[in-house]
């Protein structure tokens, strides 16, 4: 789900997508859905689920320079790793 993490905001409000229950393609499918509706400037978070599934989406999002991946980051929740990246579209 693509969220709004602060409605409150102007139009660059930062975004949150959860693809944490997602597989390979989808997980690379939504992470590149949601860099399209995002306007320049824009930032957004996205949480996966599979370190391997996030080098995709960090690789194809690299190439695409209309997003910068800012850093990837693993935490623990509920005994799971989750995986972090912040990205900004250009």
């Amino acid at each position: 789900m693509i969220e709004n993490k602060n409605p409150a905001e102007s139009e660059n409000a930062r975004l949150f997508l959860d693809i944490t229950n997602d597989v390979c393609p989808l997980t690379l499918v939504r992470g590149k859905l949601l860099v399209e509706r995002m306007r320049p400037g824009q930032r957004a978070t996205i949480d996966d689920g599979s370190g391997d599934s996030m080098k995709s989406i960090v690789a194809t999002l690299g190439r695409t320079k209309h997003a910068i991946v800012r850093e990837v980051r693993e935490r623990k929740t509920d005994g799971k790793s989750i995986f972090e990246i912040d990205i900004e579209k250009r």
